[in-house]
């Protein structure tokens, strides 16, 4: 999915589809849940879900720092153990500008 794909489903708004988090107080907990949800598909939809990281449920940013360190920490969850089996997804910064009142 390319960066513009994934924008706009973020302007979309939380759905069975987008997981905001506004910080990540525990990654392990937190981020897993979305992703095992998301790799278990209940709604059937057929399509990836998102977690999107430092973003207000509204779509402001949190101004959380998405550092090289993080999307690191965020990608080895994939293959600590926690989720089984292995789910299929990648990590990557997207640039964000634009504000909710601009969708």
């Amino acid at each position: 999915m390319d960066d513009e794909s994934v924008l706009q489903l973020i302007k979309r708004g939380e759905s069975e589809q987008i997981e905001r988090k506004e910080q990540l107080k525990n990654k392990k907990t937190e981020v897993c849940r979305a992703i095992c949800a998301f790799a278990n598909d209940f709604p059937r939809t057929g399509q990836p879900g998102l977690v999107v990281i430092g973003q207000h449920d509204k779509g402001h940013a949190t101004g959380l720092q998405i550092s090289d360190e993080l999307l690191s920490e965020l990608s080895d969850l994939r293959n600590n153990g926690l989720i089984l089996p292995f789910p299929q997804m990648s990590v990557r910064k997207v640039p964000w500008t634009a504000r909710p009142s601009q969708w």
